[in-house]
């Protein structure tokens, strides 16, 4: 299973007719309506705003429109692009603005599935890895050992608290989890999805 780096845009011309894709990675399906609502607002003059996102978290949410344009031209095609390259947690808006010339369903077709494509290389693919995001205190004397267990696990740090004990927030790679389950000092451990 793979996932897309970076947010990109990417513009191409077929026919007359302008394409912009603006694709990003995302976390939740909130992110995806929203980063949807952004790019539509932005593009608010584009004939047509196709959408597509596919995300996994437990089971996999995938939805696409084709804004008006012919039934299955436009976000089937694009659709279909990341499911042969399986891509999951992103989300992919193609704007276009009509030429004067029509590309016809073949053509839509074609071309959605090249934005797509295109949007998709330029984001770089890389290996999608389940994370898991947790929260936990322990004692100042156990910060050294701590320390070398988060960076064993690759962690990233959200947040760390310094009262009377430690808390941190982390996100770490789900298949990792046991390593600081581990750890016996580790007080008050909460999961979050």
């Amino acid at each position: 299973m793979n996932t897309i780096k970076y947010q990109v845009s990417v513009e191409i011309i077929e026919k007359k007719s302008k394409f912009i894709a603006n694709i990003k990675p995302i976390a939740s399906l909130d992110e995806a309506k929203d980063f949807i609502n952004e790019i539509k607002s932005q593009y608010n003059d584009a004939r047509h705003n196709c959408t597509l996102y596919r995300f996994y978290k437990d089971k996999e949410y995938l939805k696409y429109d084709d804004d008006k344009e012919p039934k299955l031209t436009a976000g089937k095609p694009m659709a279909e692009v990341a499911r042969l390259m399986d891509i999951y947690n992103f989300v992919l808006i193609v704007s276009r603005y009509f030429g004067g010339i029509k590309l016809g369903a073949s053509g839509l077709i074609r071309v959605y599935a090249k934005t797509a494509k295109l949007s998709i290389l330029e984001a770089k693919i890389i290996t999608f890895i389940k994370m898991s995001e947790l929260e936990f205190e322990f004692s100042y004397e156990n910060t050294k050992v701590l320390e070398q267990a988060l960076d064993k696990v690759e962690a990233q740090i959200l947040s760390k608290n310094f009262e009377k004990n430690i808390k941190y927030k982390i996100k770490i790679p789900s298949a990792k989890l046991e390593i600081l389950q581990s750890l016996d000092f580790l007080e008050n451990i909460k999961y979050f999805d």
